[in-house]
């Protein structure tokens, strides 16, 4: 079962848009993280909306997304198989695994983040409706992922 985990490096103080921080996945154990190198820390909020949108672009026919996390090294790739989503980094592979995993991980991810208020973004900041736009669509989507379950 795939977790994944959201940081924000300055954890104690208010959210601001640009703020930087690590995240986290487990393959059942399998750990892939920006966490421990700070060449892979990233703009949390404007990553997580990257990697959403890219993902939203596999639902929606794409082969293959690259998420290269924003101000960072860190480097995803995700690629469509008949199985599922293969997932690599650093040349090892995880999965394949479910999108409706992913984009479920991924929401689990951010309702966990946001359930510290110190997490929550200003509403009249610049990330602000970058994020929530790509958040509204990835719970829609996975809302009609159980509507709609591909046989």
């Amino acid at each position: 079962m795939l977790k994944i985990k959201i940081y924000r490096n300055n954890s104690h103080e208010l959210a601001t848009d640009f703020d930087m921080g690590d995240i986290e996945f487990d393959f059942s154990n399998q750990i892939v993280t920006s966490c421990g190198n700070p060449r892979y820390s990233n703009m949390i909020f404007l990553s997580i909306s990257e990697l959403i949108d890219g993902l939203l672009k596999i639902y929606s026919g794409a082969k293959q997304f690259e998420f290269v996390a924003i101000d960072s090294s860190f480097i995803i790739n995700f690629k469509a198989s008949k199985k599922g989503i293969d997932v690599s980094h650093n040349k090892k592979s995880y999965g394949p695994v479910s999108l409706f995993n992913i984009l479920n991980a991924i929401a689990s991810a951010i309702s966990d983040f946001f359930s510290d208020p110190l997490n929550n973004l200003q509403p009249d900041g610049p990330a602000y409706k970058d994020f929530n736009f790509s958040h509204k669509n990835l719970l829609m989507t996975l809302q009609t992922l159980k509507d709609f379950p591909k046989s």
